[in-house]
This record gives structure tokens, sequence and C-alpha cells, in this order.
């Protein structure tokens, strides 16, 4: 099929618009309803045999109640779905078995007229049968469809959408629909069908010129001025007997269901409707943003290969934006075989995997060679997938190079962030990384001259910017970094301490052992100090200083130092080099490598440590040490770079270290006057660091005190906030930038 298989002139629906359904359910709970309630026919799209009682039971339910007659469309026969163990004497009775729960379920919730898509298919031709994808993670934050062989033909998320949405065109006519209902852009929870039918049923709406209607994902914010709440709590029980049909697929308690896997999900009686008009755009989406990374994934793990700060701000500030109404699209380079062409990662926020070079990681030595692959496959994706982008925010100078041409062409605003820049060749390690391939300078430049708009994350950087690049300082704006407070949120074990009263590992061991018969609820909570080092393991970030500092520490009270962070392709050679390091000097029995950290792993170690050891050369901003501080863990660092605005130094604040004053001060309510959030130290003497160190460590009263006031300095960056911050840079005036 071409999707263009039926006469545009007959497409026309209803010849007077018919309320929507929201509007109507929202009249009836109000007890004003509606006269034309029969003139109400909403079509909803479903990807699987249990969504429309999953994610629309009691919305259903109260639209049939009400006399509204609702048209569902099944995508899919559920052929991928697991099944309870004992359910089914074989999985050859899956499909006939579910399409008999699909059918109790349906008539449980007043549905009289039910579809396969396909059946009937565009223009009458032969009906098309789209298969359930499957679902596996691809990654640990992306849901791709199940690409074996054996499953990977004719499945929904393999289809054209094209072709798709003509056949929900072919259903509807039929059908007499007057709006399109379906899931938001996240599909409810990011499943490759629930995404799709998404976009199939957005596509299809468009060329019928229907209101489309989104049930908004859980946790979405609403927005009043676009979202439509509506409950039906009296509608509970029979959303659970539609559920009940479900045999295979569910056990169903009072409030909640378990499913196949174990997950429990709440039965939803509470939604979010939003609606557009056909012909408009989204009432409730401001500016449509393109966010543009080459060389790394803003879905990676921060400390993995080439991944750090700046990939923690491109996702976070998505999601903030996304909330704030914006559109947003993650474009990356397809680095994995088996990486969909999209994903959805929030709702509205949807990664897009660009084929453009080898689908394996390259060493950002060699990323050059993807630049001209990737501004060709960017071209035709903007043209093609995301005419209606408004702004193209490129990140790294990889990333500018490519796709500031296209962006400028296709007459976007276009923004970069460097989040690093390059230090002059055969400068010092103090001034920066050095280029990691010989385009990087002039690239660098090419940012400066072409874009709009330059964000900086810190005055450090954009001075940066400004000295080597002679980059215009009107058309620069910083905007900081933020952290999720919530994730990284206290762990109050440092109660348990008492004066020098520290253990080493060795200590600890020993005195569980002597009390294991009669144990001490003091002495049990009693726990080895660890501090943390967390960043990629590169010359750079200095991980060789911070075993120097461990070494320089007296062994009754050395710490265990918990190294966070992996070694990238062009840094294979440092790992040996370190741990043999730590041998030399003795200390490779307090060190722990504990690899690269996802951001729970990596909010749970920054908790539990006592410090965060931060000795990089040099940082745009160092967001790792926001980071410790919203887990209220005191950061020692460099007083160099940008880590002069990401660490208020203890010293600035208060002369000497009168730990009595400080937890006063932090006890005040209302606005935080002295927040230290840790030490920068001017010097690399590791004796000094360690002396730094071991002055925390012997004062609890101190390093809680910090650790209080940098909570409450951190409580002050929210992604909000910053998402707050980037779209007054974007929506501002050219003259205001």
């Amino acid at each position: 099929m071409t999707g263009i298989c039926f006469d545009r002139d007959e497409i026309t629906i209803t010849s007077k618009p018919a309320p929507l359904l929201k509007d109507a359910l929202k009249d009836i709970a109000a007890h004003s309803p509606q006269q034309q309630l029969g003139r109400i026919r909403p079509l909803f799209i479903h990807a699987h045999p249990d969504d429309e009682s999953l994610q629309a039971g009691a919305l259903t339910a109260a639209a049939t109640t009400a006399g509204i007659t609702v048209g569902v469309v099944t995508c899919t026969r559920g052929e991928a779905g697991e099944f309870i163990a004992g359910s089914l004497s074989s999985a050859d009775e899956l499909v006939p078995t579910r399409l008999a729960e699909l059918s109790c379920a349906l008539t449980k919730l007043g549905v009289t007229e039910h579809f396969f898509l396909g059946e009937p298919s565009c223009g009458g031709s032969p009906e098309t049968r789209y298969r359930d994808s499957g679902m596996k993670w691809v990654t640990p934050t992306i849901a791709g469809p199940d690409t074996s062989a054996e499953n990977s033909k004719g499945t929904l998320f393999a289809a054209d959408i094209a072709d798709a949405a003509a056949d929900i065109v072919a259903i509807a006519k039929r059908f007499q629909a007057t709006e399109i209902v379906c899931y938001d852009s996240h599909g409810s929870y990011g499943h490759p069908d629930h995404v799709k039918a998404h976009h199939i049923a957005k596509h299809a709406a468009k060329i019928l010129s229907l209101p489309f209607t989104e049930i908004a994902s859980p946790g979405v914010k609403s927005d009043p001025a676009h979202f439509t709440e509506l409950s039906f709590p009296e509608m509970l029980e029979q959303t659970r007997d539609a559920l009940s049909c479900y045999r295979t697929q569910l056990r169903v308690g009072e409030t909640s269901v378990i499913h196949v896997g174990g997950q429990e999900q709440r039965i939803a009686t509470d939604y979010q409707l939003r609606s557009y008009s056909p012909g408009e755009p989204d009432g409730s989406v401001k500016q449509r943003i393109a966010m543009i990374t080459v060389h790394t994934s803003p879905l990676a793990n921060p400390g993995s290969a080439d991944a750090g700060g700046m990939n923690v701000m491109v996702k976070e500030t998505a999601i903030a934006l996304a909330a704030r109404g914006w559109q947003v699209d993650l474009v990356t380079r397809k680095d994995h075989p088996e990486l969909p062409e999209f994903a959805s990662v929030a709702p509205g926020v949807t990664a897009h995997f660009l084929d453009a070079g080898p689908w394996e990681t390259v060493a950002k030595s060699q990323a050059e060679s993807l630049l001209e692959p990737f501004a060709k496959a960017f071209t035709t994706w903007l043209k093609t997938i995301a005419p209606d982008t408004t702004v193209v925010h490129t990140h790294h100078w990889f990333s500018g190079v490519a796709c500031l041409p296209a962006a400028k062409q296709h007459g976007a605003l276009t923004a970069h962030s460097y989040h690093s820049v390059a230090a002059p060749p055969g400068a010092a390690i103090s001034l920066g990384e050095q280029p990691e391939s010989s385009g990087r300078i002039a690239g660098e430049q090419f940012c400066a001259d072409n874009a709009d708009l330059i964000l900086a994350v810190s005055n450090t950087e954009k001075q940066t910017i400004i000295d080597r690049y002679g980059a215009d300082p009107g058309k620069i704006k910083i905007v900081m970094p933020g952290v999720d407070t919530a994730l990284f949120s206290p762990v109050d074990h440092r109660e348990s301490r008492s004066g020098a009263a520290h253990a080493t590992t060795a200590q600890t061991a020993a005195h569980a052992a002597a009390h294991a018969a009669a144990p001490n609820p003091e002495a049990a909570q009693v726990r080895a100090p660890e501090i943390v080092f967390a960043g990629r393991m590169q010359p750079l970030k200095a991980p060789d200083f911070a075993l120097r500092v461990l070494a320089h520490i007296p062994e009754r009270i050395r710490p265990k130092l918990t190294m966070i962070g992996a070694f990238s392709k062009d840094y294979e050679w440092y790992e040996q080099e370190l741990k043999q390091l730590s041998d030399s000097l003795g200390v490779a029995a307090w060190v722990n490598w504990a690899g690269a950290k996802n951001r729970e792993e990596l909010a749970r170690a920054l908790c539990r440590a006592d410090l965060l050891i931060n000795p990089s050369y040099s940082e745009t901003y160092g967001i790792i040490n926001l980071e410790s501080a919203a887990c209220g863990t005191p950061v020692i660092a460099h007083r160099s770079s940008g880590m002069r605005e990401s660490v208020k130094d203890l010293a600035d604040y208060l002369s000497g270290r009168d730990a009595i004053a400080l937890a006063a001060a932090a006890q005040k309510s209302g606005q935080c006057n002295v927040c230290p959030t840790g030490s920068l130290l001017e010097n690399r003497d590791p004796e000094s660091w360690a002396a730094e160190i071991e002055l925390y460590l012997s004062s609890p009263d101190l390093l809680k005190s910090v650790g209080r006031t940098a909570r409450r300095a951190a409580l002050s960056r929210s992604w909000e906030q910053v998402a707050a911050e980037l779209a007054d840079a974007l929506q501002a005036e050219p003259d205001q930038r």
C-alpha cells in the first residue's frame, strides 16, 4: 500500500462536528449532560488485547454507560504476550484464548463495535494482519520490539505509518467516527507498539480531519489549559470485571492487578485527556525542539565510555521541557544493531536513532568519520520526520558541525552547547582536554560563528568561549545544570558516627564478629568511612590523584575509596596504569573499582558516601558536585575552572571550621544565607587534600553540618528551574538573547 488508497473527497464523516468525548463526560459528571450524546462516536485505538481495559477501561465504561457508542480498534492479537503459568495447556492456545478474553472484556465494558486493524483494510484491498511486536529492553532505558527472526516480520512496529493509518481511516469511515482516541507519545510506559499506535492514530486523525484525543501517560503533570481531568470511581467494579476476563494475563485484586511478570498496576479510574482540532497543531505543544548528540547517546549512563555530565543535562532538560509543553526529539546515532528507529523516553520526549556509521560504539578520536553520514541522515530526518521543528539545539562540536547547516537552511532557531572547550594543542592539562581529533578547533570555531545562540553552563565556560573563539558575548546565555533532588536525596547514616571513631573495613568486620552472639544496636550501625570518585576514567579527571591522596591518609582512619566510572576506547590503556599505581602506593585493599553506574546506583553510592573527591583539572561546571550536594555529601574539589561555581567553599563563608555556627545556620528556615557544599583546595598537593579529608572524617558535626547546607544549596537547582531558564533563552527576542 501507499497509504493513499482512498478518495480524500470521501473522507468527511460528519458535516457538523460532534461534541468531544471529554467535554461530554465532564458535563455528565457535572449533572448537565449534553443533548447530543447520540452523535458522539469516539474510536479508541489500542495496541493489544487487554489495553482497552488496562489503559482506558473506566473511561470506556463511563462513555457506554452514558449512552455513547464507542468503537475499539485492536491493532494486534497479542501474539508475543506471555501467560500465567498453568493457565494454558500450550502456547498454541495463546491467541485464540486472548481473542476470547478480549470479547469478554469488551462485553463487560459495553462495547458493541470492535475491529482489528487491517480488517477492513484500506480501500477494500486484501486484509492486513498486524502482529504483536513484543518488547525487550535494548538498553536499561530504551524499550524496543523483539527483533528476533521469528518475530520481526509483519509486526505493528515495523509497519509503515501511512499504510497503517490508512487502515484506520477505512475503519473510521465504516464506524462513522467523530474523533480518534489513543495514548500519548509515551504510550503509557514506552511499549514500542503503544508508541507506534499513537503515531498511527494521530496520522489517521489528520487524514480524516477529525479531533485527536490523547490519554496522558501516568505521571504526566497536567496543564489545566490543555488537559481535562476526569475521574470515574463508580466504574471501578465494571473495569475490574473486564480485567478479570484476562485470566491468562492478570491476577485481579480490589484496586490493582498483577501482571505475568509480577508488576503491580493500579486499576485506573482517573484520566487526563487532551484534544486538538483537525488541521491545527496540538495546542499544548509550545514548540518542537531537536536536541542533537552525535558521539554519545543522551540515554547512556554517565561515566560509561564517553558519557558524562552532558548526557545527564540533555536528557533531564528534555524531560523538564516536555513537562512545560514542548515537543522534544533527542536525535542521536544508532550504535547498537537492535536499537529501533525511535523510542519513547518520557511523555513528550522521543529518541530517534539515525543510521549513520557502524552500529557500534566509535571511539571519540574516530568520531569525525561520523559527521558526514550523520549530516545526511539528519537532513533527511528533519525534512521527512520533523518538518515542524522550530529549534535545533546541538550538543558538543560534533553535533554542531554535522547539523547546524541543515538546521539553518530549514529556518529553525539554532542553539549550541559546548559542554567542554578544547585546550589549545600542547597546552597544559589544567586548561582543559586536548582536541581528540584534528578537526575539533576548527569545528568549535564554526559553532561559535554559526549558531544563533550559545548556551554555556557556567560563567567560566562563557569566558573561555569568548577568549578562544572570539564569540559574541551578546549571544551567549548561561543556563547552569540542575539535579533531581528526589533521586539524589540524603541517607542519614552519619547519625551513627561518634567523634573520630570511624572504623576501617577490617575493624568493622572484626567488630561484627566479636558481637555476633549478642549484637549491640549502636555498634551494628558503625561502618567504615567511604569517599567516592565519580567520572570518566581519563587523565583529565585525575583519578590517579585520588589514589595518591588516599595513600597520604593514615591507615587507622583511611576510608574506602569507591571509583565510579568506565574506561572509553581511547583510554583502555589507562585502566592497567591506574591499578598498577594503586598497588605501588599500597592502597589497593582500600579501593573499590565499581565501574559505570546507572542513575539510581550513582545516587545510592553518593548518598552512602561521606565525601566526594573531585580532583579534575578542568570542568565547565561539574554536575557531579551538585548531585553529591543534593545527597548531603560534602565535596572536596580543586579550585579551578567551572568547579568554582558548582562548589560553594566552606572557607568563603566561615573563618576556620566553626561547625556549631554552621549547624545553627543550617537550621534556619527560609532562604539559605550560609550554604557551603564542601571545600575548594588551591593546590594539587596530595598531603593537603588528605588533611582536608581527615578534618571532615574526624568531625561528625562538621560532616553533618556541611551535608545539610549542601542539600539546601542543591534544592535551588531543580531541572524544572533549568528548563524554565532554557525556555526563556530560546524564546527571547533576538536582541534580548
